[in-house]
């Protein structure tokens, strides 16, 4: 397994299929890259696994309020067909992908989310903080969007800083 290409990444995943996908190889490749390049998650789309597949740190197991049985958690956690739901007002926050991108994205503070783990059992939970952010950023990928397809957010971003925050830190 390597990483995946670029046109790879800009693909919308499918959903894995318990009955054909081996997906705990995947999985445990997935987790090593995370430790050996200090990532908050990675994605199957990154390793060419064109499956709706993530692992996300983490690292505050107080910001996860479970709505079903809490599956048995490691320093990571498995998401299989996850579906995300976003909670409230959506802030910017700047990011970076093992992929060379980074920029500035619009993330919730809080997300709802459903998902199966590798053995197909079903947990409902609400994330917050960084763990919410790494579980949007991943799912991005599931659905082939990059960092990079935020530009419209980049030149706000640009423009704030060149324009209106001298303005503002004038005033003060």
């Amino acid at each position: 397994m390597g990483l995946a290409t670029l046109e790879q990444l800009h693909t919308i995943c499918e959903e894995v299929d318990f009955e054909t996908d081996k997906v705990y190889g995947k999985v445990d490749y997935l987790k090593e890259l995370i430790r050996k390049y200090d990532l908050g998650g990675a994605s199957g789309p990154e390793i060419g696994y064109l499956k709706r597949l993530f692992v996300v740190v983490n690292d505050k197991p107080a910001n996860i309020t479970w709505f079903s049985e809490a599956p048995t958690l490691e320093d990571t956690i498995t998401m299989v067909n996850p579906e995300v739901r976003l909670q409230g007002v959506r802030y910017p926050i700047y990011e970076s992908c093992q992929i060379g991108y980074s920029g500035f994205k619009l993330r919730a503070y809080k997300v709802n989310v459903t998902f199966q783990d590798i053995d197909g059992n079903e947990f409902q939970a609400e994330m917050k903080g960084r763990l919410a952010q790494f579980v949007q950023h991943e799912f991005d990928h599931l659905n082939g969007i990059l960092v990079n397809n935020f530009k419209p957010l980049q030149r706000l971003i640009r423009w704030y800083r060149s324009v209106a925050s001298p303005i503002v830190n004038a005033k003060n």
